[in-house]
């Protein structure tokens, strides 16, 4: 505030348009041009500013890029995101070739646990995409079930292993010092 009124007197602010700005109605999830199943929000841009349609939001469902699986996941799951996201983190792929994909952890990760850190926060997230919206994912590690979506370390090589509803899987190995 302190900048803006340096540079202009007081009551003389230049409105957005006489800025040369123009007014949209941008989706308020993913900030692109808000289609008609979007929560549109209006928003002054540049005049001259390229924007996307909102590819988020389509068939009645809100269908978010793999990028935001952990954050979806951290921010309380679920609630209000039709499609996007099951108790396994499992997102719809972007990559229909693929029916189940791993995300996290990554083939040939390598991890290690902290001195002094307490057992039970020594966790990785086991997050996988696939190609159906509504699939379940069961979680294994060297053959046995992981009941959450998160393992607790244990030193070693691992096999990580995701199995959705389909009989789709995917495995990766991973190492733990």
């Amino acid at each position: 505030m302190l900048r803006t009124s340096a540079r202009y007197p007081a009551g003389l602010l230049p409105t957005p348009a006489d800025a040369g700005a123009r007014r949209v109605t941008v989706c308020a999830l993913s900030g692109g041009l808000a289609g008609a199943e979007c929560p549109g929000i209006p928003e002054w841009v540049p005049a001259d500013a390229p924007l996307e349609a909102c590819s988020w939001h389509r068939d009645s469902a809100t269908v978010l890029p793999e990028l935001y699986a952990e954050w979806l996941a951290e921010a309380g799951g679920t609630t209000g995101w039709t499609g996007a996201i099951s108790r396994a983190h499992v997102l719809p792929s972007s990559r229909g070739d693929v029916p189940l994909r791993i995300i996290s952890p990554q083939r040939g990760d390598r991890y290690s646990v902290p001195a002094g850190t307490d057992p039970r926060y020594a966790t990785i997230a086991l997050k996988a995409v696939t190609r159906e919206p509504s699939a379940r994912v069961r979680w294994f590690v060297d053959g046995t079930p992981v009941p959450s979506a998160r393992w607790q370390l244990v030193s070693g090589e691992h096999l990580v292993r995701a199995v959705a509803d389909d009989g789709s899987s995917d495995e990766v190995r991973v190492v733990v010092e």
